[in-house]
């Protein structure tokens, strides 16, 4: 079992890293935003904060999808499958919630 442990562990740190990133990436958009970071017309502005955003969701559903592919969490019946499936939405929720907080943070 301490394979197992160890192995859990480092996916959720791996997690942690993943999406710590997606939120620096969501807070330069927004900083990008407001700032003086993108010049020009006003349209940049909203297509690089949209993109940050976008990118930062993509990262965020491939570092869950990276996290379950580690655990390797075996699916043994319908409860088992609702489970996983509890905990994906609940990763993914929290994690749009970061991103959209950090998005925002800054206005």
């Amino acid at each position: 079992t301490g394979a197992s442990e160890s192995k859990f562990v480092e996916a959720v740190l791996e997690l942690g890293r993943n999406w710590a990133v997606a939120v620096a990436i969501a807070a330069f958009g927004a900083a990008s935003y407001h700032g003086e970071a993108v010049t020009g017309l006003w349209q940049y502005k909203s297509v690089m904060l949209y993109a940050t955003m976008s990118f930062s969701l993509l990262w965020i559903a491939v570092a869950v999808h990276r996290f379950l592919d580690v655990v390797q969490v075996p699916v043994g019946g319908a409860r088992q499958t609702i489970k996983i499936m509890a905990v994906l939405a609940l990763l993914l929720v929290t994690a749009l919630g970061l991103v959209l907080q950090a998005a925002s943070y800054l206005q």
